[in-house]
């Protein structure tokens, strides 16, 4: 255990960033997230800034106004379950969509020209078929449940 105390330690861990982010200079995890050791245990800074701004630890997930892993600016923070900050990341479009999901096997175009044959009453199972993707996603895309960040543009068939 360290003599020196964490918040000693910590600020000098910190420097002065865009849009007024306190930027974590020290160490950092495989996800970009700032870590500081305290205890035999490594923390991650942005917790521990929640921690020593506001005197608790936090009741869930300490989430970034900012979008910023490594500011630990206590004014940039907020508390949310798991459930808020998928609904943030989802409201700042940080989510992978459409193309940039792994296994995704249709493109925007794809998206446009389903929602065309979908304006001209094509059945889900024809639809389906041609495309190599199952009812229920043509269903989703139909109803807006999915690929929603495509422009409504309809592209010709």
């Amino acid at each position: 255990m360290s003599l020196v105390p964490l918040i000693e330690r910590f600020y000098v861990k910190t420097k002065p960033g865009p849009r007024g982010c306190l930027i974590w200079t020290g160490s950092v995890n495989q996800d970009g997230y700032g870590v500081i050791r305290d205890g035999g245990h490594d923390l991650l800074a942005h917790r521990v800034a929640w921690r020593l701004t506001r005197g608790a630890d936090p009741d869930h997930c300490v989430c970034h106004h900012c979008d910023n892993r490594r500011c630990v600016r206590g004014s940039h923070l907020f508390d949310g379950d798991n459930a808020a900050n998928n609904a943030d990341k989802i409201a700042k479009r940080r989510q992978a969509m459409g193309v940039k999901v792994g296994n995704s096997k249709l493109i925007d175009d794809d998206v446009r020209m389903i929602r065309g044959r979908l304006a001209q009453g094509q059945t889900y199972r024809a639809i389906a078929l041609d495309f190599g993707v199952s009812q229920g996603a043509i269903q989703n895309i139909a109803v807006g449940r999915t690929w929603r960040h495509v422009d409504l543009e309809v592209a010709p068939t």
